[in-house]
């Protein structure tokens, strides 16, 4: 018998892998803040990051309008693309390889 590779839909988180993540263009996103991890969200490249901070309210219970999050050390801006505000975050996009996860830290402000 070989081994067969379940199948999975794009959007059908709960089944999919990271590598499975990276083929549909999403992004596994490990949330942290100052006290240690949060949660995990899957987004997508597209999303702009405005739509990632609904998502943690959504699933997370972080009111969006009290989120910052950061990658690295460059805040991610709302109205932008996630795809687009990762790789100006890395030094050499071109050489970097496309990560299907994500460590972001979420700055909470009331």
């Amino acid at each position: 018998r070989s081994s067969v590779r379940p199948v999975f839909e794009c959007g059908n988180f709960e089944a999919m892998s990271s590598s499975d993540a990276a083929d549909c263009g999403d992004i596994v996103l490990h949330v942290a803040g100052v006290d240690g991890q949060i949660g995990v969200v899957v987004a997508n490249e597209h999303m702009t990051v405005l739509q990632v901070k609904r998502k943690v309210q959504d699933e997370l219970g972080v009111p969006f309008l009290e989120q910052h999050l950061i990658l690295g050390t460059t805040e991610l801006k709302d109205f932008a693309e996630l795809g687009s505000q990762l790789s100006s975050s890395q030094s050499s996009p071109a050489t970097t390889p496309r990560r299907a996860e994500l460590d972001l830290t979420l700055v909470r402000t009331e």
